[in-house]
């Protein structure tokens, strides 16, 4: 990773955190004290910049700011996990930091998320994940899910339940935790308990 001076880094460091502090505001976290906004994750939703290379990820956030990012945490030299494949930089990416915005923690790429995926196990079982938060499935092995949202490496998907109550209905959660994600493959685990791995069919409109 080419070097910095240590005034570019400043610089890099400020206008990151004020990145920060604006994503909290528009995501509704405004009324948060200071002292505790340090305690919430960081996410950023863009997508990525030419100068992301294999020790550093650069990222042109929906709101125009570049955040320019290690993979790596330098006091711990542990890798943030990475989802998804570099194939096109148009593609979208939500990227999970750290509280002082200097390396990455996760880094998902919403646009390959976002398709059709099928399970080998029956053919007509499949999960197709729609860029606006739905959620459309097929087939008898899988909950009748209408929507999704992510944390993290976390894939949250919601379905509709009934409950005792006439004409009363709720809202459960299945949690999975991704994996692994590439162009045609999507590996899944179910609380450690399941683990599923679905391949892409088609790319979701």
């Amino acid at each position: 990773m080419m070097k910095t001076t240590t005034l570019a880094t400043s610089f890099a460091v400020l206008l990151c955190a004020g990145g920060c502090r604006q994503t909290e505001k528009d995501i509704g976290q405004d009324t948060v004290s200071d002292s505790l906004q340090t305690e919430l994750p960081k996410v950023f939703y863009g997508h990525l910049g030419e100068n992301t290379g294999m020790s550093s990820l650069e990222l042109i956030t929906d709101s125009g700011d570049t955040l320019s990012l290690s993979k790596a945490d330098e006091n711990s030299g542990t890798y943030g996990l990475i989802l998804g494949c570099i194939t096109n930089y148009t593609d979208r990416y939500a990227v999970t930091t750290d509280d002082s915005c200097t390396f990455v923690r996760q880094a998902v790429n919403l646009s390959q998320l976002s398709t059709e995926w099928a399970s080998p196990r029956t053919a007509d079982y499949t999960l197709r994940i729609i860029p606006d938060g739905r959620v459309e499935t097929q087939g008898n092995g899988i909950p009748p899910y209408t929507s999704w949202t992510l944390d993290g490496n976390l894939l949250l998907l919601y379905r509709t339940v009934s409950v005792s109550e006439p004409r009363m209905a709720t809202t459960a959660t299945d949690t999975a935790e991704v994996l692994s994600l590439c162009t045609d493959s999507m590996q899944l685990s179910f609380k450690g308990e399941r683990y599923e791995t679905l391949y892409h069919t088609k790319k979701a409109e």
